[in-house]
């Protein structure tokens, strides 16, 4: 039996058709489903076109709209996709996680840079992931990170743990989610960049297959790369 799947529609690019003064979010739930016809075949899919706006104008009324709708259907639906534009995806996102709480299934919002009827958008695909996720093709619960981690480590690969935020860094060590990682084996990126860490580790793994080599190599600042004060990064000499 099929998952059923309720994709509620509230304009944003993806949505969009040329109008005389640009493009303007008016495509109903038959003229996206046209072309998500691949992505359906899985699952159970209904439409609620809830709204059709540009998210620039999403308002916390909006909010309290969209979240009213799922609510009222939560029970009838093992996932619900919310389609929103990309200007303020994140809001609505931050304040439906506060708005739904409660809510005992996935609801998944996604939008696109170009609209669906754009042979080369992203829509297709975005909405794809996003009715798999909210169908449950990814594990929410009972999942292990830090033991995964350990099971590839003891395979002999080397893993980095880094953070994506743009300043500051991480330190694992302050928390103990953090520290059961770094006692499985992994190494800390700190306040590397990306390009620094990826071509740091393929640096040191050109010079050595030791597994304390390497991790003495990779927290030691070779040419700057590591700049904040964390414990356990050496200067290089």
């Amino acid at each position: 039996m099929k998952k059923k799947i309720l994709i509620i529609t509230t304009g944003g690019t993806l949505a969009s058709a040329k109008g005389k003064d640009g493009l303007v979010p008016e495509l109903n739930s038959n003229d996206i489903f046209s072309n998500m016809e691949g992505v359906m075949s899985c699952y159970d899919v209904s439409f609620l076109e809830l709204m059709s706006i540009d998210s620039s104008n999403m308002q916390p009324e909006e909010w309290q709209r969209i979240a009213r709708a799922v609510y009222e259907r939560v029970h009838a639906y093992a996932g619900m996709v919310i389609i929103h534009g990309t200007d303020t995806m994140a809001y609505t996102a931050a304040a439906l996680s506060f708005m739904l709480k409660n809510v005992p299934i996935p609801v998944v919002l996604t939008g696109s840079q170009l609209s669906i009827l754009n042979p080369i958008a992203d829509a297709v695909e975005n909405c794809r992931c996003a009715v798999n996720m909210a169908g449950g093709g990814l594990h929410f619960e009972r999942r292990n990170l830090a033991e995964a981690i350990g099971a590839v480590i003891k395979k002999g690969m080397t893993v980095v743990v880094g953070t994506q935020c743009l300043y500051d860094g991480s330190n694992l060590s302050v928390y103990q989610t953090g520290q059961v990682i770094l006692q499985e084996g992994a190494l800390q990126a700190h306040d590397m960049t990306s390009e620094a860490l990826v071509t740091k580790l393929m640096w040191v793994l050109g010079q050595t297959d030791s597994r304390k080599e390497i991790e003495r190599m990779f927290s030691t600042n070779l040419a700057g790369e590591v700049s904040l004060p964390h414990d356990g990064v050496r200067e290089y000499r």
